[in-house]
């Protein structure tokens, strides 16, 4: 069990994220670390072939780097990501943002295609205000949806201007919420 430790100001870690480089990081060899006081290895070479996943965003991230795409793109995005997923369903999950009534349909669309991968997915924040798009997903069909559960101080204190205690609280709800409808909540920390 962990005890939340609330501040008064953000943390915002700007000696080991400092904004005059980009940030380091590594790709290769063992990765090690202590959690809970034990020492984890996680070796990237020693995944195989048939672990491999991938999770999309193309109708989350990218509705928001260009012109949204039109219902008609998304579908035909969404059929060539099952033909590229290949039949172990490597991209095995793409998230849809559900916010707008064109986006909702697309997502409706891709579900009535039935293909087995990539798993259609609902994106939203983990906020009261969303509780509206949980039910619309039960309905939908859909199965797991991720929350915008940020747990930087930048984002709680500076985009949600909340305090710790108040956000996890606000997360821990949605995510209850989530599970009582049905649907998996996979976490966007």
């Amino acid at each position: 069990m962990y005890e939340l430790i609330e501040r008064e100001t953000p943390n915002l870690l700007e000696e080991t994220f400092p904004h005059s480089t980009v940030p380091y990081i590594k790709f290769e060899g063992p990765i090690y670390e202590t959690i809970n006081g034990k020492q984890v290895t996680f070796d990237p070479a020693s995944l195989k072939e048939r672990t491999l996943r991938i999770s999309d965003t193309t109708f989350r991230d990218g509705q928001q780097a260009r012109p949204p795409y039109t219902p008609d793109q998304i579908v035909e995005i969404y059929r060539l990501l099952g033909k590229l997923s290949g039949p172990n369903g490597i991209i095995n999950q793409t998230e849809f943002f559900l916010y707008s009534k064109s986006d909702q349909e697309a997502a409706r669309r891709c579900l009535e295609l039935g293909q087995k991968a990539p798993e259609v997915t609902g994106w939203i924040r983990g906020l009261q205000d969303d509780l509206p798009y949980i039910k619309m997903m039960k309905d939908m069909g859909i199965k797991e949806t991720g929350l915008l559960t940020s747990c930087s101080d930048y984002h709680i204190f500076l985009k949600l201007k909340k305090d710790r205690r108040k956000i996890f609280d606000e997360y821990m709800s949605m995510v209850d919420a989530t599970l009582e409808q049905g649907i998996r909540p996979r976490c966007h920390l």
